[in-house]
């Protein structure tokens, strides 16, 4: 059986760049919504295990071994709990989004951390509406694998639906849209700084060198 060669991945990677960019520009400039479907496919390739197979950004960062962070603000739970907010903040709140993937580029010493992307994509509270917490992972996912993106399924359950109600719009999208949009653009700055540092060798806040070899 072949096998796929480091060059052949990060090929795939570069690809991914190009595609991602094109059909944002698409959404952007033509306001082509059903993009984000495409959109949806490219991000869990790269970003989620599937099938007991590693993503391709988890083989990217074998290739080159690095580990790649992000820049997580903490969730509206975790302000409460640190005394940042006063629990009353969260009476009657009926949509809230607190682990934005725009942000996950800018340090904030005093109001968020820096951990893995992979459990930044787990984590809740990416989307809170009517007290259900949805995380990247299961947004991406549930467009891709359900929703027209590489499957179209019948049945999906109805609190997956809740964040792709037309009722609750942001900028003329739902929250889900949204939400993969906005991981869209962060995505191609990402694969911009892994280009980057394949080229110049250098470490960022946010993409490390291996300390030692993982096993």
């Amino acid at each position: 059986m072949a096998t796929i060669t480091d060059n052949e991945y990060l090929e795939q990677l570069f690809d991914i760049r190009k595609k991602l960019v094109s059909f944002s520009s698409s959404i952007i400039e033509k306001n082509e919504i059903t993009y984000i479907r495409d959109i949806s496919v490219k991000l869990r390739i790269l970003l989620i295990d599937k099938s007991g197979r590693k993503c391709l950004l988890k083989e990217i960062e074998n290739i080159l071994k690095i580990d790649i962070f992000v820049a997580i603000k903490y969730s509206l739970k975790e302000k409460i709990a640190k005394g940042l907010l006063p629990s009353s903040f969260s009476d009657g709140l009926i949509f809230n989004q607190t682990n934005s993937v725009a942000t996950w580029f800018n340090i904030d010493q005093r109001t968020s951390e820096i951990i893995s992307i992979f459990e930044a994509l787990n984590r809740k509270e990416e989307l809170v509406i009517d007290n259900k917490e949805f995380s990247y992972k299961e947004l991406i996912e549930t467009v891709a694998d359900k929703m027209g993106g590489a499957h179209v399924d019948k049945t999906i359950d109805d609190e997956k639906l809740i964040p792709h109600n037309n009722n609750l719009l942001i900028g003329g999208m739902t929250a889900s849209d949204r939400a993969i949009f906005d991981t869209c653009k962060t995505t191609i700055e990402l694969i911009n700084q892994i280009d980057k540092f394949i080229k110049n060798s250098e470490e960022t806040n946010f993409i490390k060198r291996w300390s030692h070899e993982k096993v």
